[in-house]
């Protein structure tokens, strides 16, 4: 099969330490099918390349990069500014119009040249969908829909893909797109989440934090809930990753001297090693779609604390109780307190069921099982 995927080069792991999320999920899809054999090439939009690459993602194993700008000719610009001036929104300006003609230039070329079966897009916010649609593209377009909020010219798609079914029926719902056109594959986590000894409960300590440092997460209500409850401040918080709240959260922490250690964004190694050492993660996130950090900490043996939908979602998919629902749009800090609480004396955290958690997740959350789900839908398509 031939797959042209786009989604970011630049801004990937390989190139850019702790790029994550989107870029990290969509890189582990690019490898995987290339391991298994299938031709695949990268068009990186929006970032603006005008040469080709071999970008190396592992050992003896690369994929061609694919030029997202190409120059212009007085022929060619004949040809794509008609298209070009169609676009929606349309171009503001001249610098506008002559980019997009240059992008559009450069996707017909991509699939005149490589000819691909299946157009697969990870960037549902980004330009690639109105592209698409002046460039006319005939082939069968794939997006896996990584956000908690509807993106972009949906109904461009032959098939949505997300990776929870709470958020398929949430988007579906908010966009009118057919759910018949819609499908669910979950996220793996990295290969060395899933080995290892799941460490005894009598051994961890603290709880841990995981993910963008913003509001949005629920950073300020673990806090608050740290503030308010003395009890809670027997558990030093681990909190992993940054953002634009961090400096707040941090200086709220020093002003009440809470037991809050800022450790910043991670390598995937030092994260396995905190997840695996602490007593629960919490992350009381306000809008979430699947969190693959729960995903990294139950597969470390690590029950967690998170949006509710997704573990709810993940108790009926495992088959194991991973942890406790918090909702912090309805929630307060008070709450998610007693919840820590509740949590930190049940059987949840026993070294017994941490190690069954443990072995299911690892058997769930495998990139083996993600390729399948991808190439199921693929072969459905052609």
């Amino acid at each position: 099969m031939r797959i042209l995927r786009v989604h970011p080069f630049l801004k990937s792991e390989t190139i850019l330490p702790g790029a994550g999320g989107m870029a990290r999920v969509s890189l582990q899809l690019t490898l995987a099918l290339a391991r298994a054999g299938h031709e695949v090439r990268v068009l990186p939009v929006p970032e603006r390349l005008f040469q080709s690459y071999a970008w190396m993602l592992d050992v003896g194993q690369s994929v061609r990069v694919e030029p997202t700008l190409r120059l212009l000719t007085s022929k060619g610009l004949a040809k794509v500014a008609p298209r070009a001036i169609r676009l929606e929104p349309r171009p503001r300006n001249l610098r506008e119009y002559l980019l997009d003609s240059m992008s559009l230039v450069a996707l017909q070329e991509a699939v005149r040249s490589f000819s691909p079966d299946i157009v697969h897009n990870h960037l549902a916010r980004r330009p690639f969908p109105r592209l698409a649609r002046a460039a006319g593209l005939r082939r069968p377009m794939v997006l896996t829909h990584h956000h908690g909020e509807a993106g972009e010219c949906l109904e461009e798609y032959s098939r949505v893909v997300f990776n929870s079914k709470a958020t398929q029926v949430r988007i579906a719902e908010k966009s009118g797109l057919p759910l018949e056109r819609t499908r669910v594959v979950y996220h793996p986590v990295a290969e060395i989440f899933l080995n290892g000894q799941v460490m005894p409960n009598q051994l961890r300590s603290g709880i841990a934090f995981l993910g963008a440092v913003r509001d949005r997460k629920g950073i300020d209500l673990l806090l608050q809930a740290y503030a308010a409850h003395s009890e809670l401040r027997s558990h030093t918080l681990y909190c992993m990753g940054s953002g634009e709240a961090l400096d707040r959260c941090r200086s709220f922490a020093q002003q009440l001297n809470l037991p809050v250690v800022f450790e910043g964004e991670q390598p995937p190694t030092r994260v396995r090693e905190r997840l695996g050492s602490v007593l629960a993660t919490v992350i009381p996130s306000r809008l979430e779609s699947f969190s693959r950090a729960v995903s990294e900490s139950l597969c470390c043996g690590t029950p967690v604390i998170g949006w509710a939908d997704q573990v709810h979602e993940t108790e009926e998919l495992l088959g194991v109780t991973p942890g406790l629902a918090f909702d912090a749009r309805v929630e307060s800090a008070g709450d998610l307190a007693e919840a820590i609480s509740a949590l930190l004396t049940s059987a949840l955290i026993s070294t017994d069921h941490r190690e069954r958690l443990a072995r299911v997740a690892r058997e769930t959350f495998t990139v083996a099982r993600f390729l399948r789900g991808y190439l199921s839908i693929y072969r459905e398509l052609l």
